[in-house]
């Protein structure tokens, strides 16, 4: 997998990251296909811009 280029792909890509490793059974690291998989159903919105 490449690097994400800006803060929010990094933070999509994470959040991906993070949903694939608890789907993985006791201590057991993500792998690259649930992540790949579960960019799709991951979405990144603001919530509240900086004032």
């Amino acid at each position: 997998m490449r690097r994400p280029s800006t803060l929010e792909a990094a933070l999509h890509h994470g959040t991906a990251a993070a949903c694939a490793a608890v789907m993985t059974p006791a201590t057991r690291l993500c792998t690259a296909e649930d992540t790949a998989r579960l960019l799709s159903e991951c979405q990144v919105r603001v919530l509240q811009r900086g004032r």
